[in-house]
């Protein structure tokens, strides 16, 4: 998105009965990049990560990409998921705990 503005999980996953493929980031601070996907009309998928680069190097000077991945798997999307949260908790990453609002549960009665 535009602006700065987004946020969520830096991981895309498509999967089919016997296959999967995901793309994603693994840094434990937020980058702005993007993962645009693209259905092909002979319906194969394009997919990229693109970061934004606005700067000129210097001499001597280095520029890092995220570090990102690709994965092959079976299952559904749960498992590239949990793959890459392994990978941050293993860098220091340490999951926020859910509130007990979280699991709140509140029933309203809708008239008919």
């Amino acid at each position: 998105m535009k602006g700065g503005l987004g946020g969520g999980i830096p991981v895309v996953a498509f999967w089919t009965a016997s296959v999967g493929e995901a793309i994603g980031h693994v840094e434990t601070l937020p980058w702005t990049l993007s993962i645009p996907v693209k259905a092909e009309p002979d319906g194969r998928i394009k997919i990229a990560l693109s970061v934004p680069v606005d700067t000129v190097l210097n001499p001597g000077e280095t520029y890092s990409t995220p570090r990102s991945f690709i994965a092959v798997y079976s299952g559904d999307f749960y498992e590239p998921l949990r793959m890459w949260s392994s990978v941050l908790q293993k860098e220091g990453w340490e999951l926020p705990k859910p509130s007990n609002e979280a699991y709140n549960v509140r029933l309203v009665r809708m008239g008919i």
